[in-house]
């Protein structure tokens, strides 16, 4: 009988320790930001600079050479549906995006996966639904409707972004790591459809330098706050003898 070998898991994002806390600092929050808006506009603008083009590969080559570029078109590549992986929402069973495993054509059984195509298209979420449903279900390939084996073996093409730097997510990462699924220690995540934008890096990168000007000059303007008062000590001398009357005249 065909089996799914890694369950279908619900991978949720834990509360951070500020949100655990109930607040944030108004001024390490806008530091926060403003490094995010600058790191990722900075990542956005290099990866627009470097990436003029998509690479055109096919995913064998794509898995033997492990080419630097970021964007890329692979062909060629088969949707391995036996160990795939999928991410819900915290507020419900909705299935958020999609992690399949892409294989060459000269993939072997049980090869470690080396690249995973993350998908939020509704599309290949249904798609990944359907399947799932006809492998659980299954107890042979003749089973399949032609077109659900025909998604099994056909190859197809997808483009888009792998994930490095700030779009790495380390929590997806991690329960991904949680999974029983044959994973490469090297593999990559292929953000499905995603292409750089060099607007949209000047964009934040320009938000990001608005918001480190505006810090830098409330800096400046706000006076340092007044010294503190120290704690004297009481005067007079509570012990010691008072100083002899005169007579009267």
């Amino acid at each position: 009988m065909l089996g799914i070998s890694s369950v279908f898991n619900t991978m949720h994002y834990p509360h951070s320790q500020f949100s655990r806390k109930g607040f944030i600092n108004g001024g390490c929050l806008i530091m926060i930001i403003t490094l995010a808006l600058l790191w990722g506009g900075g990542q956005e603008i290099y990866t627009s600079l470097k990436n003029q083009q998509p690479l055109e590969i096919s995913c064998q080559e794509y898995l033997k050479t492990k080419p630097t570029a970021e964007w890329v078109n692979v062909t060629e590549a088969r949707l391995d549906f036996l160990n795939c992986a999928l991410l819900k929402s915290r507020l419900g069973d909705t299935v958020k995006e999609v992690f399949i495993p892409l294989r060459g054509t000269e993939a072997k059984q049980g090869e470690p996966i080396q690249l995973l195509l993350a998908s939020k298209k509704p599309e290949m979420i249904s798609l990944v639904d359907s399947m799932s449903q006809a492998l659980a279900t299954a107890k042979s390939p003749s089973d399949l409707t032609p077109e659900l084996l025909a998604k099994l073996t056909e190859p197809i093409k997808v483009s888009g972004l792998i994930r490095f730097g700030i779009n790495s997510d380390s929590k997806t990462t991690e329960k991904l790591g949680k999974l029983d699924l044959p994973l490469a220690t090297d593999y990559a995540i292929l953000n499905d459809g995603e292409e750089p934008s060099a607007i949209k890096g000047l964009i934040l990168f320009g938000l990001g330098l608005l918001l480190l000007g505006y810090q830098i000059r409330k800096a400046l303007r706000e006076p340092p706050p007044p010294p503190s008062t120290p704690n004297l000590p009481a005067r007079g001398m509570p012990n010691a003898a008072m100083p002899p009357e005169l007579p009267p005249r």
